[in-house]
């Protein structure tokens, strides 16, 4: 926590920094062994900046979401081909714009925490 404190980041570089830590690790673990061993870390440095702590959740879960369909694991990616009884080469070549659209989706949500926070803040305060 000290650490990352002592590098005199901005709020927006500790987003980017969380975004590609949490798609990295999305890529490789499961959300869940994530969310247990990183959330609890990365949260107070979070709130230190002062990011809405519905806002960072909601980062870290698309991030995680995206990982978990993203290669080289992409561990979502086999039970959808046993759904769509494909094989995972045609996934592959369909999920990318699906994928670029996510980015886009996160990127705005992570520069922009009005669009998470705005009906949280409407209903709970």
């Amino acid at each position: 926590m000290e650490l990352i404190l002592s590098l005199n980041m901005s709020k927006n570089m500790f987003l980017a920094f969380c975004t590609i830590f949490f798609l990295f690790m999305g890529c490789i673990l499961d959300a869940v062994p994530v969310i247990l061993i990183f959330f609890p870390v990365l949260l107070p440095i979070a709130l230190q900046f002062g990011i809405d702590p519905v806002h960072f959740g909601v980062i870290t879960v698309l991030n995680l979401m995206i990982g978990l369909i993203t290669p080289p694991v992409g561990a979502l990616l086999f039970i959808e081909t046993k759904i769509a009884k494909i094989d995972i080469n045609t996934l592959l070549k369909e999920i990318w714009p699906h994928i670029l659209v996510l980015m886009g989706v996160l990127i705005l949500i992570t520069f922009v925490p009005g669009f998470v926070t705005f009906l949280p803040n409407l209903f709970f305060k």
